[in-house]
């Protein structure tokens, strides 16, 4: 029986992902794979702060770090069908909680402190001083939520994350869109009811 959900943050809960707008900006984040990995991960573990971060991704695509910032701005914005679906048929009814790979206080710029108060755990990287997809970030989520991590749904966009919920015998979906998330979270939760 599925007793918690836990949702990545950006490119699910927030906007569209951190390479799609690499891309929008006029980057090809598959060439630049290596770089944005290295900055992203820094920046997860607190090891760069996330103006270190905006001025490098800025140089890197030769764009003014303003221009960068309009990207960011313009694309994480919160979905409003996912955070609709979480107050009217998740809350109350299951642990909620959100991992993330941000540096610290990211998540306060993007989601409001009602947003946040929706979710029993909000994880950080930066904070806890663990990043995705390492299991322990997922078995530290288990534990703030007090459930076994086989009665736990993980849900995130990157499909590289979900290996490590997974080995923990956690259930995962891989987010493309809302419909398709939906879909899948529905059958799963009335299949492990």
């Amino acid at each position: 029986m599925i007793k918690a959900i836990i949702f990545d943050c950006y490119g699910v809960l927030v906007g569209t992902g951190f390479w799609n707008i690499y891309n929008r900006a006029g980057g090809d984040a598959d060439k630049d794979k290596v770089f944005i990995n290295d900055w992203l991960h820094r920046n997860s573990l607190g090891e760069v702060t996330g103006e270190e971060l905006t001025e490098a991704m800025a140089k890197e695509l030769g764009i003014t770090v303003a221009e960068w910032r309009r990207y960011i701005e313009e694309d994480e914005v919160p979905s409003p069908q996912l955070l609709d679906l979480i107050r009217t048929r998740l809350l109350g009814k299951y642990k909620l909680a959100v991992i993330s790979n941000a540096g610290r206080g990211a998540l306060d710029r993007k989601l409001s402190k009602e947003q946040q108060a929706l979710f029993d755990a909000v994880i950080v990287s930066a904070e806890v001083g663990l990043v995705k997809p390492d299991p322990a970030i997922f078995a530290y989520a288990c534990e703030k939520l007090g459930v076994d991590p086989k009665q736990t749904v993980f849900i995130d966009d990157h499909e590289e994350y979900l290996a490590g919920a997974q080995s923990l015998g956690i259930k995962t979906i891989l987010y493309k869109n809302f419909e398709d998330c939906h879909n899948q979270l529905v059958q799963l939760l009335a299949k492990e009811s």
